[in-house]
C-alpha cells in the first residue's frame, strides 16, 4: 500500500539513532509525527465527535442511553475521546476500557494525561469546551481480558469472535474487538450487568484493497524492509 502511495518509508526503533533520524527527516519540513500506535490529541478529537454523535442519536430517540459501553483499549485515543465526548454531552454512561496492549504503555495515568491534554487544547480552540472535562469522565479500567499479550488470544477471545460471526453477523478479530466483546459476555454470564450495555466495534468494516497482485516490484522498498517479503 505504501509503495502504491509513494510513501517515504524510514526504519525507526531498535538500534536507530533517533535524534539523527529526526534531524534528517523532520528538520525544516512541515511534518507531523504520529507516535507509536497512532494516538495523539488531534486524533483523539475524532472520538470526541463520536461521543457527540451518540448523544445526538440518544436525543433523537434512535437509541436509549447505555449504562455501559464496552470498548477495546489499545493506545487509548478512542477511549479518551469517547469519554470526553460523553462527558461533554452530560451522559452518565460508563466506558469499560478493555486493555489489549502491554501495561508498560497502556496505563490509567497516561489515559488521564491524554484526556486532559485534549481537553485543554480544545479549550484553546473553543473557550466553550471545558478545560477540566477529563475530570467528569466515567471510565472503568479492565485488565482481565488481555490474554497474555498484544495479538495473543485465549478461549474467551475466540469464543467472542465466533459468537459475533455466528449469531450477530458481525466480523471481529482477536487482537482488539474480540477481547472487548469477551468482557461484555463475561459480565453478562456472571450476571454483573444491570441496565443496558453497548458494544462499540472499532474494527474497520471497510476492507483494504488487495494490492499484492498489483505491486510486486520491491526495488523501491528500503533494504531493511525486504526481509518481510522473503
Amino acid at each position: 500500500m505504501h509503495l502504491q502511495l509513494g510513501t517515504e518509508i524510514v526504519r525507526y526503533g531498535g538500534s536507530t539513532d533517533r535524534v539523527a533520524l529526526f534531524r534528517r527527516y523532520l528538520q525544516n519540513r512541515q511534518t507531523w509525527v504520529i507516535p507509536l500506535g497512532g494516538t495523539c490529541w488531534l486524533g483523539t478529537v475524532g472520538f470526541v465527535n463520536a461521543g457527540l454523535e451518540l448523544a445526538a442519536q440518544i436525543a433523537a430517540g434512535e437509541i436509549g442511553t447505555p449504562d455501559r459501553i464496552y470498548m477495546a483499549n489499545g493506545t487509548m485515543g478512542s477511549v479518551a475521546g469517547l469519554a470526553l465526548g460523553l462527558a461533554l454531552a452530560n451522559l452518565p454512561t460508563e466506558i469499560h476500557a478493555v486493555r489489549v496492549a502491554d501495561s508498560r504503555f497502556v496505563k490509567p495515568d497516561v489515559l488521564v494525561k491524554l484526556m486532559r491534554k485534549t481537553a485543554v487544547l480544545l479549550n484553546r480552540l473553543d473557550a466553550s469546551f471545558p478545560a477540566e472535562l477529563a475530570d467528569r469522565s466515567r471510565i472503568v479500567w479492565r485488565d482481565e481480558f488481555y490474554a497474555g499479550g498484544y495479538a495473543a488470544f485465549d478461549d474467551a477471545t475466540v469464543g467472542a469472535v465466533n459468537l459475533a460471526r455466528e449469531q450477530l453477523d458481525l466480523t471481529l478479530e482477536t487482537t482488539y474487538t474480540g477481547k472487548a466483546l469477551a468482557a461484555l459476555l463475561h459480565d453478562l454470564d456472571d450476571r454483573k450487568l444491570t441496565g443496558s450495555s453497548l458494544f462499540w466495534n472499532t474494527f474497520n468494516s471497510r476492507a483494504l484493497p488487495d494490492t499484492a497482485a498489483e505491486h510486486r516490484d520491491l526495488g523501491s522498498l528500503p533494504q531493511e524492509f525486504r526481509r518481510y517479503f522473503e
